[in-house]
């Protein structure tokens, strides 16, 4: 016999369901892929294109015209490919669990499944492209290895901790999504925002410019962004380079903490009134 239940609330119910219903959650996840290629004349050379498109473009401007260069022994381009890769995995995620909810609300009228799986479903497309801007990397890494003659990938233990500042990316992300998808749901203008505020947010972290190269009298606003050690972490495991401090780490990973605490409860409370109003 079974019993049916009232659905548990709280935030640990949320993650437990993730657990729980994790062949759906792969199923959600290959659904935001097609979202990306479905009724385009290009189909998957889009997951291509688009990232090609944008590393082609910002380094024939940044180092071609405008001629910056980084502080370091590492050569601009790549560091900037470098901060470019883990900056778009955190702002493709945190756009794409935005419109989690809306690019999905004919099923959310129709079936019910645990609404927390569409923010994190939603990271597949933002996961697809950084694999491409990984491997920008490491062609230019390669590229500037064999014409300098120094190998420039960092070989030793540090490499570890690249994953460490990618997860922390994501978390943020994803923890941002809790509240914009569900805010985002009945206003659009949620997500408009949303991306001019990541544009200005794009603009205080040190992806186009080194941090050393950063005013003494501005470095603290460059500072207070909780994304400028995560991007500084991930140059440093990789390049060994960049400036990593413990205090803003630990400043990011508190506040990553706290966005999903905040961001669970939110969700958990507000989630059918979203789906209703869709």
């Amino acid at each position: 016999m079974q019993v049916i239940e009232p659905r548990r609330l709280g935030a640990a119910e949320r993650i437990r369901e993730l657990r729980t219903y994790r062949g759906l959650l792969r199923f959600f996840a290959l659904r935001s892929l097609e979202k990306i290629v479905g009724r385009t004349v290009l189909g998957k050379w889009w997951l291509v294109l688009r990232p090609s498109v944008e590393v082609g473009t910002a380094v024939l401007i940044f180092a071609g015209i405008l001629g910056a260069k980084s502080s370091g022994r590492v050569p601009y381009v790549v560091m900037f490919i470098a901060g470019a890769t883990c900056w778009r995995l955190f702002e493709n995620s945190a756009l794409w669990s935005t419109r989690s909810l809306e690019l999905n609300r004919k099923l959310l009228g129709k079936v019910y499944f645990p609404r927390m799986l569409l923010p994190v479903a939603s990271l597949a497309p933002a996961i697809v492209e950084f694999l491409f801007y990984l491997g920008f990397l490491v062609v230019a890494i390669a590229i500037a290895s064999a014409l300098d003659g120094y190998m420039y990938l960092r070989t030793d233990a540090g490499l570890l901790l690249a994953p460490v500042a990618l997860g922390m990316g994501l978390m943020l992300a994803v923890g941002i999504g809790l509240f914009t998808s569900v805010l985002g749901a009945s206003a659009r203008d949620i997500r408009f925002s949303l991306g001019y505020v990541l544009g200005f947010w794009y603009f205080l972290t040190p992806v186009i410019y080194p941090l050393e190269q950063v005013p003494p009298r501005m470095r603290w606003l460059v500072e207070l962004n909780p994304m400028t050690p995560i991007v500084e972490l991930f140059k440093w495991a990789v390049l060994d380079a960049g400036q990593v401090r413990p205090v803003g780490l630990a400043v990011s990973a508190g506040l990553i903490v706290c966005v999903w605490a905040a961001g669970l409860r939110f969700f958990s409370r507000y989630e059918a009134e979203a789906v209703d109003r869709i």
